[in-house]
């Protein structure tokens, strides 16, 4: 349904313009765009000059009651997809290599944004898309980090973020899923399957719903462009072509403050 509310009409406000549906609910205002929560007292006075009490009784009622918007909380639900936002404090996108062919060193990435639009009636139409921070690298060591930073390996400078976005979705059981998409590193764009399981779902102390997951995938650097190595004299090399990525995640129903 889409309601106008329009200038000099009895009962309307004069500068507000509604559209509505059984899932999405917008708010148009001009420059104001999500700070709807914040003007709703400029809204309340103004229908009241132009409408009347009623219809500013009405009109706030309309926006608190239904919640439309708010600055920092909301579950988006669009065809059945909710959308859930990566909460970067507690997510881990980490990976681990063979040093010398036999040790093992695990790092992790500690700067990650993204959503997840996940359908729960349809999973295989659900969606994905994930920014990794390449200079956020930490293996624990600064010069490895430094190294790893450089055109050796991630070129940091020409190649800002790692992206992730899903293409498919396939259940392979009742919270487990095989997740194809593509990846992106240092500009080369590489199919990667993820086996994904989603570990839970509740409310934290202060309301906000929670989404667990985890998801680990195998590949080769070198498909990324990710060639440096050095022969070992004892045979074999510095580091592993081979990369372990561990993800363990939590996303919520709150967008992140920007």
């Amino acid at each position: 349904m889409h309601a106008g509310i329009g200038a000099g009409q009895p009962g309307r406000a004069s500068f507000v313009g509604l559209v509505a549906s059984p899932r999405v609910i917008r708010v148009v205002m001009g420059s104001w765009g999500r700070r709807v929560d914040a003007a709703l007292p400029v809204i309340y006075l103004s229908a009241k000059i132009t409408g009347g009490r009623a219809a500013a009784t009405l009109l706030y009622k309309y926006f608190t009651t239904e919640g439309i918007m708010t600055t920092k909380r909301e579950v988006q639900t669009r065809a059945g997809a909710t959308t859930w936002h990566i909460d970067p404090a507690h997510t881990q996108v980490g990976f681990a290599v063979r040093h010398m062919m036999f040790a093992t060193v695990r790092g992790q990435f500690s700067t990650v944004r993204g959503e997840l639009r996940i359908d729960d009636e349809n999973p295989e139409r659900s969606e994905v898309e994930v920014h990794i921070e390449a200079a956020s690298i930490d293996t624990r060591n600064e010069q490895r980090d430094a190294h790893l930073r450089s055109a050796d390996f991630f070129d940091v400078e020409n190649h800002p973020e790692l992206v992730f976005v899903a293409r498919g979705f396939e259940r392979v059981g009742e919270r487990q899923y095989r997740v194809a998409g593509d990846l992106t590193i240092r500009g080369t764009t590489r199919e990667v399957v993820l086996d994904a399981e989603e570990t839970g779902r509740g409310r934290d102390p202060w309301g906000q719903q929670k989404l667990g997951f985890t998801a680990t995938a195998t590949i080769n650097r070198r498909d990324f462009g990710l060639t440096w190595n050095q022969a070992l004299e004892t045979g074999g090399v510095l580091v592993s072509d081979e990369v372990q990525i561990i993800i363990d995640g939590q996303a919520s129903d709150a967008a992140p403050d920007v």
